[in-house]
C-alpha cells in the first residue's frame, strides 16, 4: 500500500530527522523556546526538543534602543549561518549589524531546521517560527520586531502570519531573500512524486502556494523589502521562467543581478542593503528588473 504524499514525507523524516541544534540564548529566555515538532516525531529524539538558534539579553549602557532583529535561515540551513565570515564571497550579518551600531540584545535567530543539513518544509515549521518571533518580542517587551529572511525561510514567517495574522501586527520590517513566492525552479516536475514534502507546497503552480497566496504576497503590516537575482541564471532555486518568483507584490523588489542564492543572503552588498532598509527604512531602487530569456 503506498503512502499518501503529505504521509510519506512525513514518514520518511521521522527516521531520517535532523540532528540537535546548539542553544544560544539567556537562560530566562529558554523556557519561552518553542518545541521542534520535528524533534518530537524523530524515532530517536532529541536529549532538548526545542528549537535552536542564538540570541543575547547583553546591551551596553546608554545605548539608544533599535527595533530588534529576527533571522530566519533556509531549507538546509541553521542560525549560524547569519554568523558565517568568509569575505569576499559571505560576511557575518550579525557582525555588521553589531558593527553598526545594534547591540547584542537586539539581534535574534532561530535554528528550526535542527543543526542544519537537512531537508525541511514549511507546515512543519511554521508554528515554532511564530512561537519564536514571539518569544523573542515577549522576552524583550517591545511591541514589534524586524524580520530577516532567507529561501525556504520566507515562505515559512509568510505561513505562520498566514495561520496566525496577529504576527503581521507584530513585525515592523520584513526582509524577504529569494523566497519561492510564486514556486522553485528546484520542485519543477517533483510534486506529483512524493519526493520532497516541500516540493508538495513550493511547486510552481502548486496548491500550497495558491492558498498562500490567497491572501496577497504583502498583508498589511509591515514593510516589506524583497532581494532576487532575476536573470535567470545565477541563482539555481530561479531558473529560466521562474527569474522573478521571488518578487512579491507590494514589496520593494531589487534585482542584484548575477547574484547566487546564498550570496543573496550574505554577500556584502546584500548585507549593506537590508541593514539600511530595517535600521533606517532606506530602500534600494524598487524598478522592476526586465527578465530576457
Amino acid at each position: 500500500m503506498s503512502l499518501p504524499v503529505a504521509a510519506a514525507a512525513d514518514h520518511w523524516e521521522k527516521y531520517i530527522g535532523p540532528s540537535e541544534p546548539s542553544r544560544d540564548f539567556p537562560k530566562d529566555f529558554l523556557p519561552l523556546l518553542p518545541k521542534d515538532r520535528q524533534a518530537a516525531a524523530m524515532a530517536n529524539p532529541w536529549a532538548d526538543p526545542h528549537v535552536g538558534g542564538w540570541g543575547s539579553d547583553k546591551c551596553p549602557a546608554g545605548h539608544k534602543p533599535r527595533t530588534p532583529v529576527v533571522f530566519v535561515h533556509g531549507n538546509g540551513g541553521f542560525a549560524g549561518h547569519w554568523e558565517m565570515d568568509h569575505p569576499p564571497t559571505w560576511v557575518s550579518a550579525r557582525r555588521v549589524f553589531l558593527e553598526s551600531g545594534y547591540c547584542p540584545r537586539e539581534l535574534w535567530a532561530v535554528s528550526y531546521d535542527g543543526a542544519g543539513s537537512y531537508s525541511t518544509y514549511n507546515a512543519v515549521n511554521a508554528g515554532e517560527v511564530y512561537r519564536f518571533i514571539e518569544a523573542v518580542r515577549r522576552y524583550l517587551k517591545v511591541p514589534k520586531v524586524d524580520v530577516v529572511s532567507h529561501s525556504l525561510g520566507v515562505t515559512v514567517v509568510r505561513k505562520a502570519g498566514f495561520d496566525h495574522r496577529d504576527l503581521y501586527r507584530h513585525i515592523r520590517r520584513f526582509v524577504a531573500i529569494a523566497g519561492a513566492t510564486e514556486g522553485t525552479t528546484t520542485c519543477r516536475g517533483t510534486a506529483e512524486q512524493g519526493i520532497l514534502h516541500v516540493c508538495d507546497e513550493v511547486a510552481p503552480g502548486s496548491a500550497w502556494l495558491e492558498d498562500l497566496n490567497s491572501i496577497g504576497h504583502t498583508p498589511p503590516g509591515p514593510d516589506y523589502l524583497a532581494l532576487y537575482d532575476g536573470t535567470g541564471v545565477m541563482d539555481d532555486f530561479y531558473l529560466g521562467p521562474d527569474a522573478l518568483s521571488p518578487q512579491m507584490k507590494g514589496a520593494c523588489n531589487h534585482a542584484l543581478p548575477f547574484t547566487d542564492h546564498f550570496t543573496l543572503g550574505w554577500g556584502p552588498e546584500a548585507v549593506e542593503i537590508y541593514l539600511d532598509f530595517v535600521r533606517a527604512g532606506k530602500l534600494p531602487s524598487c524598478e522592476p528588473y526586465e527578465y530576457r530569456s
